[in-house]
């Protein structure tokens, strides 16, 4: 008799253990799910520009130091693949908001196959290239792809509607650069080439289009010639040693390309017009291939 009720006591204290660990679970997964809805809702208010009302998602953007007056940046990253599972998708969450961190941590929101950060800025310079190309590495590793664009720094939460935009254009043009833009890492001269459009080519002489589609086509030595000559600051030794080639090389190429084109490397107005006709020769051979 002992013996049955001792197992009925230990059936029933197992029982009851499950029944409170699913209980647990379950609440420990709705407290997570009403999180993550504040988390999103709060974004929503802040892409709309508006200051988030009293309450849970103020709470949020305080604990991530976005006060009114914080400078921030936004990082956006694009999930490649449409069929991962909600599980993966935050990790990858959680991965990236950790590589970002910088005294506090920041509101991360995942968006459908997008996940968005929004990061206070401590202090200048901002240093994301490094441990966001750590953080794809490792994602890639674990089978997960994604494209990623930072915004520019921002002087308020204010400005996230427009940090937005230029994290999304990042994006976009990560495709050319590893899957990774941070805009911060630009000069302005870069920015502006990196949104050269076609009005902006039909202001250039036929002659250079002409060249630098000639030269897409083939193994593009004058473009990255040029490209390196430009960001070297016209310093055709300081081009060669970023080439990994002899400084003559350079010279040669570059007497090559005033031939061809007449233009004057010395001018600011031709080297301009040049780089936009290389990146628009660019562009569009990237979009054939």
């Amino acid at each position: 008799f002992l013996t049955d009720a001792t197992r009925n006591v230990m059936d029933f204290i197992d029982h009851a253990a499950v029944v409170a660990a699913e209980a647990y679970l379950e609440e420990q997964q709705t407290l997570l799910a009403e999180a993550d809805r504040v988390r999103r809702d709060l974004l929503e208010e802040l892409l709309l520009g508006r200051e988030p009302a009293p309450g849970p998602g103020r709470t949020i953007a305080r604990q991530a130091g976005l006060h009114w007056a914080a400078r921030c940046v936004l990082i956006l990253a694009v999930v490649n693949n449409p069929e991962l599972e909600e599980r993966r998708l935050r990790h990858a969450a959680a991965v990236l908001g950790r590589a970002v961190a910088e005294r506090v941590r920041p509101l991360v929101v995942v968006r459908q196959h997008e996940i968005v950060i929004v990061r206070a800025v401590m202090k200048e310079p901002v240093r994301l290239t490094q441990p966001l190309q750590k953080a794809r590495r490792v994602l890639g590793a674990d089978g997960i792809d994604i494209s990623i664009g930072a915004s520019t720094v921002h002087s308020s939460p204010t400005s996230l509607p427009a940090a937005y935009a230029e994290a999304a254009s990042a994006v976009d043009s990560s495709g050319d650069r590893g899957g990774l833009l941070v805009l911060a890492d630009l000069r302005a001269f870069d920015y502006l080439m990196m949104r050269v459009d076609e009005t902006t080519g039909r202001l250039v002489p036929s002659l250079l289009h002409q060249f630098a589609e000639k030269d897409a086509k083939s193994a593009r030595i004058y473009s990255e010639t040029l490209r390196a000559f430009v960001g070297a600051n016209l310093n055709a030794k300081a081009a060669a040693d970023e080439l990994g080639i002899h400084a003559n090389t350079v010279h040669y190429r570059l007497d090559r390309v005033r031939d061809r084109t007449g233009c004057d490397l010395r001018n600011l107005d031709d080297i301009v017009d040049l780089m936009v006709a290389i990146q628009l020769a660019s562009s569009r051979k990237s979009r054939s291939d």
